[in-house]
């Protein structure tokens, strides 16, 4: 009786090795697919500020539209960091047209962030994007900033076990 034990206790163990090897290897799968996004965006959001700003005339475009693509990448700074205070100052030059089109060109990246990336992130890792999207929102609601990574962990981890619970029953 004490061998028996012994053996389902083991076994026991090995079922809960099992599952965190799997929520392992999702955790790196979702980072890797959150950081092919974040390429993808940062490429999009570059391909749309370098060549509308400096064909708007505004000095250095091409520089302000990579770094509002890279700075896109990080939480909580986007492409506003770049773009309003560009627009606030062709607004003080009186170039009207160009500060409209800088913020025009801040509405629509921000527009495609919110849209493309939990489709991409959904694509990759197939999760729902529109969980995806819930769970960005849920985790900077709990968590601030960092929640726009703590928030799509939980709800892989959630969906991880979940989908293990299901293929033992």
């Amino acid at each position: 009786l004490k061998e028996w034990k012994q053996a389902k206790l083991d076994e026991e163990q090995q079922k809960e090795g099992k599952l965190l090897i799997w929520i392992g290897r999702d955790i790196i799968a979702y980072a890797k697919a959150y950081l092919k996004t974040q390429g993808k965006l940062l490429l999009i959001i570059s391909g749309i500020c370098i060549p509308t700003l400096t064909f708007i005339g505004i000095r250095g475009g091409w520089i302000l539209g990579l770094l509002a693509g890279i700075l896109d990448f990080l939480p909580l700074f986007g492409t506003g960091i770049i773009l309003i205070p560009t627009a606030l100052w062709q607004f003080m030059v009186q170039d009207y047209i160009a500060a409209v089109v800088c913020i025009i060109i801040f509405i629509i990246c921000a527009v495609l962030r919110e849209v493309l990336e939990p489709k991409f992130l959904g694509n990759a890792t197939r999760l729902p994007s529109i969980g995806i999207w819930i769970s960005i929102y849920a985790g900077l609601q709990l968590f601030g900033g960092s929640g726009i990574f703590k928030g799509p962990i939980g709800y892989l981890l959630i969906c991880t076990i979940y989908e293990r619970i299901q293929q033992k029953e």
